[in-house]
C-alpha cells in the first residue's frame, strides 16, 4: 500500500490494511461519497478486488496531492503546500514542497496560493502544471499523463561546471523542462 495517509475517494486493490495488504496499486474515485456513481464504483470495485477508502478531510491540513505513474502505478511525485507556520516553510511564507521525483525541493509561494491549492485538492496534475510547470515535473502536458522518474529520461544541463537545469523526455519522447 502506498505510504502516507489515505485520501478521500481512493480505490485500493486488495484487502484493507487491517488484513495486511501491502504495496497495493491505488486508483482514485472522483465520485462524491454516497452518490449513485460512487455506489456503482463501490460495487464494481468490490467485484474486481478493489476497495474504496472514504475519510473525512481536515480543513487545517495543508493541501497535498500524490501522483502515480500512468505506466507502472508507482509514486511519481508528492506536492504539498506548507502553511507559513510550518517548520519547513521558507521565509515565513506559504511554501510548496515537491518530493519523490528528483529529490526534495521547497519554494516560497508569492501571492495567493488559491489556484495551487485547488489543483492539489483535485489531484489534477494538468491544473498544477498550468499554475507553474516546474511544480509538476512528473507531468507530460502533451500526453496529459504523469510518469515516475524511472520512465522519464532526465538530462542535466551544465553551464561550465555549474548545474543549470534538467530536461526530461517522457516515454512518448516529448521534451520538457523538469528542473531549473
Amino acid at each position: 500500500m502506498p505510504k502516507g495517509r489515505c485520501t478521500a475517494g481512493e480505490i485500493r486493490r486488495g484487502f484493507p490494511p487491517l488484513f495486511g495488504c501491502k504495496n497495493a496499486p491505488v486508483r482514485r474515485c472522483i465520485a462524491p461519497p454516497g452518490s449513485l456513481l460512487c455506489r456503482q464504483r463501490v460495487a464494481i470495485a468490490a467485484f474486481s478486488g478493489y476497495y474504496i477508502v472514504w475519510m473525512a478531510t481536515d480543513p487545517t491540513t495543508p493541501a497535498r496531492a500524490v501522483f502515480y505513474c500512468a505506466l507502472c502505478n508507482t509514486l511519481a511525485g508528492t506536492v504539498e503546500v506548507l502553511p507559513s507556520t510550518h517548520p519547513e516553510a521558507l521565509s515565513n511564507s506559504p511554501t510548496i514542497s515537491l518530493k519523490d521525483f528528483i529529490g526534495h525541493e521547497r519554494v516560497a509561494i508569492t501571492g495567493n496560493p488559491g489556484n495551487l491549492e485547488s489543483a492539489l485538492k483535485k489531484s489534477d496534475a494538468g491544473a498544477l502544471y498550468k499554475v507553474e510547470r516546474l511544480w509538476a515535473p512528473f507531468y507530460c502536458p502533451e500526453c496529459a499523463r504523469s510518469y515516475c522518474v524511472n520512465h522519464w529520461k532526465v538530462i542535466p544541463v551544465y553551464d561550465g561546471d555549474f548545474f543549470d537545469c534538467s530536461y526530461g523526455y517522457c516515454p512518448e519522447g516529448h521534451k520538457r523542462l523538469v528542473e531549473d
